[in-house]
């Protein structure tokens, strides 16, 4: 008997195979999605953690204006201090295409003991050469091999020097630049030289000093230490490793993902345990009559419990192995474009085995609702079922005052009133059908809420906060005479000067680093809120960003402490504002000059005719006096290179909506088909066609997405919310904005989903067999 059981489960699952297909396929994309998303950020994460351990990375690190090197003698005698070392890191610039590219040299000892590097091709400088190591990603944007000579201009002196190596460093996976964290190989390099090559232009000088420490859970100690002991040397910027700034952000977007690995996934199981429930219900409903005669025939009621919880058992052993198979593909390919973005040799992407038990335990998550039929339908009383079930149905109030409007307002016909009483027929079912709406227009919604995001952080950014056409930077501080000389080029329609530096903010003892920029009023770089709002330079103080505001506790109106190359400075925050991705902070040009004590300024933001742009352009770089020259569509094209991935994990977000929002519903079409298909056979006897009958089908789902849709705007809000919050630092902030149009797009999205979900149920009935039917209704 129990064989026989056994292939009935089979020939139940042949019989519905696209109800199982559905539900099967819900719970494949939830065990898919956990699998994939966390997979991905422990491979990720582990790829980190690699990295730094076999580099050795710094626990702590400090920037001074300079030191002599003879003080890393001091810090090794510190306690807790396991390696120190000491190096000079400088700004410079590197000829390439006929034009100059941002560098940092950065010196290196010999045989470096802290944040080593990984060589991709080449070796270490020979001894006392004339040679430099590059990033291999920037090596390979520009087209140098080992081998090949680069010239270096730094502190007015020419360098040429021969590529002895292309490198990875853990310092740099994620290059970040005085608060810019949108930086491409096009714009900003990291060469290394030899100590001895800066130490001619600079002598026997250090401005950087990097630590490991014995315990890293004493770094914060040693960290205070070390300080002390630098104290004297005007301390400019100082962190542990956890707080190095490329670190930190790879860290932030990484939680990301763990996020991910649980919001997505939960919406697909817990639809699944409704799923289950509708699928299983509906079966055992069908199949009452025959099972009471096989327990009269002496089944017990453990063998029908253990029977009908079968069912979802092979739902579960089915979409887990499935989905945990396909999890760890796509983790694979995740991991490897993920990683292929940032400055790292390698990736490791392989099996987490706890991860594929999770996976497969969470697909058992539909048995919970499987059993609770199963239990029910072993509880059967034989005599009861054999007379027969009737059921009955009261008319809710809700019900009969709907069709009382229908009538009286639209003369609605029969069909459209068997649509609405339909709708009361299985109100577990309905509010199933309406949780499945809610759960998928929430997915596409939050989905459709980043787009809406980045499209209105990029027009703020591009179309109305930054007007110029070149960004000048300038090899050092240029007085009033540079301005004018720019003003006085054919083409320049207007140009102001910009001082903008790389900060550290103090509070309450707390440290946080922030991009400042002192700039006048004026419309080529206006500073807009996060509402649209534009905000111009305050007369005294600063216009502090909002996100690094909480974090430190800062309000209006007090005063903090900025590290600057004079010491200690005390600033009032003029106004907290809400800044738009990179958070900096803003002041007007004399202020900043007067607080760092700076006549000049160090970049110039140009407005130029269009037929002029590249000859403006050119003549800016043949200036001795500037570092480099950036045109606003560079940096455009470089955002838009970034979200490239960005916008490839929402269009998978938006399918996976989608196919949520399909299988569900229809899983219940197809069971409320079945349930009426002798009332539908006598509709269609009496002389309605299938077209008709079909359009009462439509209207039940279209009062269904009505019902999910007035539901679920206002809860997708609050999760769109709830996640833009959670993603937030003081590192980036991006605004929670939602247009018009994709409340439209997802009001649409939504019910294309149902219509479609709808079309295998319209070829049922128009390839149903009313004889057949009807005769098994008869007997």
């Amino acid at each position: 008997m129990v064989s026989l059981l056994n292939l009935k489960v089979f020939r139940d699952i042949k019989a519905k195979k696209g109800m199982f297909f559905a539900v099967t396929f819900i719970v494949f994309l939830g065990v898919m999605l956990f699998s994939s998303f966390y997979t991905s950020y422990l491979n990720i994460k582990e790829t980190y953690n690699t990295f730094y351990e076999e580099s050795e990375f710094e626990d702590a690190s400090i920037t001074v204006v300079s030191a002599p090197s003879g003080v890393i003698k001091e810090i090794k005698k510190i306690d807790g201090v396991l390696e120190a070392e000491g190096r000079l890191k400088v700004k410079a610039s590197m000829k390439a295409e006929q034009s100059e590219i941002r560098l940092y040299l950065i010196s290196l000892p010999e045989k470096p003991k802290i944040n080593k590097l990984y060589f991709v091709e080449g070796g270490y400088f020979p001894k006392n050469s004339r040679s430099v190591l590059l990033l291999k990603k920037f090596a390979d944007y520009h087209g140098i091999s080992v081998g090949d000579f680069v010239k270096v201009r730094v502190n007015g002196r020419d360098l040429n020097l021969r590529v002895s190596g292309l490198v990875y460093s853990p310092e740099f996976i994620w290059i970040v630049e005085e608060g810019e964290y949108f930086t491409t190989p096009r714009t900003l390099g990291v060469a290394f030289v030899p100590e001895q090559t800066l130490k001619e232009i600079f002598g026997d000088r250090i401005n950087e000093v990097k630590v490991r420490v014995q315990s890293y859970a004493d770094s914060e100690e040693v960290l205070s230490r070390c300080l002390y002991k630098l104290k004297g040397y005007n301390i400019l910027n100082f962190y542990t490793g956890e707080n190095q700034p490329s670190k930190k952000l790879l860290q932030l977007d990484l939680e990301g993902f763990k996020q991910l690995a649980f919001l997505f996934p939960s919406f697909f199981l817990l639809i699944s345990i409704f799923a289950v429930y509708v699928l299983q219900t509906r079966l055992v409903k069908e199949q009452i009559g025959y099972m009471a005669v096989m327990m009269a025939l002496g089944i017990s009621r453990r063998e029908v419990l253990l029977h009908y919880l079968k069912h979802p058992l092979v739902i579960a052993i089915l979409a887990g192995t499935a989905g945990n198979a396909a999890g760890y593909a796509i983790a694979v390919v995740l991991t490897k474009e993920y990683t292929a973005i940032l400055n790292l040799p390698n990736s490791i992407a392989k099996p987490h085995y706890d991860i594929i038990a999770a996976g497969f335990l969470a697909s058992f998550t539909p048995v919970i609702s499987g059993f609770l039929v199963a239990r029910s339908a072993s509880k059967l009383e034989i005599a009861h079922v054999m007379r027969g079930i009737i059921e009955t149905k009261e008319e809710s109030i809700f019900e009969k005052y709907l069709e009382r409007f229908l009538k009286v307002s639209t003369r609605a016909s029969m069909l459209t009133k068997f649509s609405i009483r339909n709708l009361f027929r299985n109100k577990k079912r309905t509010a199933y059908s309406i949780f499945s709406v809610v759960a998928s227009l929430m997915l596409i919604m939050v989905s459709m809420v980043f787009v809406d995001a980045v499209d209105f952080t990029m027009d703020l950014t591009f179309n109305k906060a930054l007007n110029y056409d070149l960004d000048v930077r300038l090899a050092g501080y240029q007085s009033q005479d540079f301005l004018e000389d720019v003003r006085k080029i054919k083409g320049v329609s207007e140009a102001y000067p910009i001082l903008s530096g790389y900060f550290l903010i103090e509070k309450g003892g707390e440290t946080k680093a922030i991009s400042l920029m002192g700039m006048p009023n004026q419309d080529l770089y206006r500073v807009f809120d996060g509402e649209g709002r534009v905000h111009l330079m305050p007369p005294k103080g600063i216009l502090f960003p909002q996100s690094m505001a909480k974090n430190l506790g800062i309000v209006k109106g007090e005063k903090i402490s900025i590290l600057t190359e004079k010491g200690k400075k005390s600033v009032l925050v003029y106004d907290v504002v809400e800044i738009v991705l990179s958070p900096a902070a803003f002041a007007s040009l004399e202020e900043l000059q007067r607080m760092l004590r700076i006549d000049g300024f160090n970049q110039v933001i140009i407005s130029v005719e269009k037929s002029e742009l590249e000859r403006v352009k050119s003549k800016l770089e043949d200036d001795e006096r500037v570092l480099r020259v950036d045109t606003i569509e560079g940096y455009k094209e470089d955002m838009m290179q970034l979200m490239g991935f960005f916008y490839v994990f929402i269009f998978f977000s938006l399918l996976f909506g989608a196919s949520l929002g399909f299988a569900s519903i229809f899983n219940t079409t197809t069971v409320n088909l079945l349930e009426r298909s002798r009332e539908i056979a006598t509709l269609r006897m009496i002389g309605y066609t299938a077209k008709e009958v079909s359009i009462t089908l439509f209207i039940e789902n279209m009062i269904i997405g009505l019902m999910g849709i007035v539901a679920g705007l206002p809860l997708a809000y609050g999760l769109a919310k709830l996640y833009f919050l959670s993603f937030e630092s003081e590192l980036y902030h991006l605004p929670l904005v939602i247009y018009p149009r994709t409340y439209v797009i997802t009001v649409v999205l939504v019910f294309v989903v149902l219509a479609v979900s709808l079309i295998p149920g319209i070829r049922y009935i128009k390839r149903m067999e009313i004889d057949r039917i009807t005769k098994e209704f008869i007997s």
